[in-house]
């Protein structure tokens, strides 16, 4: 992660803020999903992920993104994408995921957050790094993942699975 790549968090009521500025790739979701799950474990459920900062994601972020989506609706949780550009939109529906990760195109949802995110999403994740197995192990789940959520995606990243499942036996 660059150094003026950040990922900003603030809550409001009972949601949470998760603003990227930088792109959104393997080097980060560890981040985003720490977050979440800390946040779960304290009873949240519901999550916006604001990507008006973000020019682009990457399929381990999409992974982890769809990972948390599907989470969040067995608990009656709910993830909601806001400010995704033209780009990042189709990511998420090349990989046949715009059914099941909900993405405000229309600017309509969070109005009243919206308006408040300038001056309260100002704190920033910890940098925390991941050890090369961690990561690997980390993009594998995310991988597994975007194929659970849509068995189509397997031959885009049947070779991807591959190699990262070989990347982590042969580190023990």
């Amino acid at each position: 992660m660059k150094d003026e790549d950040s990922i900003l968090v603030g809550c409001f009521g009972d949601v949470a803020w998760v603003r990227l500025n930088g792109n959104a790739s393997h080097l980060n979701s560890h981040l985003v999903r720490d977050f979440a799950d800390d946040y779960v474990s304290r009873g949240g459920r519901q999550i916006v992920v604001d990507l008006e900062n973000c020019p682009g994601m990457d399929s381990t972020f999409i992974g982890i993104l769809t990972g948390l989506t599907m989470r969040m609706a067995e608990m009656d949780g709910k993830i909601e994408v806001v400010n995704a550009n033209d780009r990042n939109f189709k990511s998420v529906k090349k990989l046949g995921l715009d059914e099941l990760i909900t993405i405000d195109r229309d600017g309509t949802s969070w109005t009243e957050e919206r308006a408040l995110v300038a001056d309260n999403v100002n704190r920033p994740l910890p940098k925390k790094e991941l050890s090369k197995r961690e990561r690997a192990e980390m993009m594998l789940k995310a991988h597994e993942t975007l194929v659970e959520a849509n068995e189509k995606n397997y031959s885009q990243f049947r070779d991807v699975l591959e190699y990262l499942k070989k990347d982590v036996d042969a580190m023990g």
